[in-house]
This record gives structure tokens, sequence and C-alpha cells, in this order.
């Protein structure tokens, strides 16, 4: 979620990792928005969401994506049928 010169810095941080196969993160998350790869974070691993401190990683204001960006998103999977698997 956290790209650039901002990366390294977030690598150790677990509120940033999203686990997907190789296809999936060169192709859909490479140019998802970060509200949306927001939403599944919080749908797949509630334990470590953190819009904030993603924010802030990124080196923008806490509120540049905000909560009502992430919850429509998450509106919009679940309306697609996106339900996290059980176990993750």
């Amino acid at each position: 979620m956290v790209r650039g010169p901002n990366r390294w810095k977030a690598f150790p941080d677990p509120r940033c990792w999203i686990r997907t196969c190789n296809l999936c993160h060169e192709e859909e998350f490479a140019t998802m928005p970060i509200a949306k790869q927001l939403a599944i974070k919080k749908l797949v691993d509630p334990e470590h969401y953190s819009r904030i401190a993603v924010n802030l990683l990124r080196v923008r204001d806490e509120e540049a994506v905000s909560k009502n960006q992430v919850d429509a998103e998450i509106k919009k999977l679940e309306r697609a049928g996106f339900r996290p698997k059980e176990g993750e």
C-alpha cells in the first residue's frame, strides 16, 4: 500500500501488508486505488487495519484517504460478492 521512497518505512509494518498471489500483486493491486486496498485490508485483516497509519506512512495527511472512502469501497466489494475466506 505504500510505494516509492517511503516503502522501506512501511515494509516491517503489518498494517501495510496485503497477502496476494504474484498475479494479483503485479496486475490488480499495482493499479488499485489506495481506498480499495484499505477496504480489502479492513475486511481480511481487521486486527492489523489502520487507515491513519497507512496515510501517515505514505507521508500524507491522516485523512488523505477518509473513513468514508474506505466504507464506500467496502460497500462496492460486498455488492460485488467479495467475502474474506475463513482463516484469512
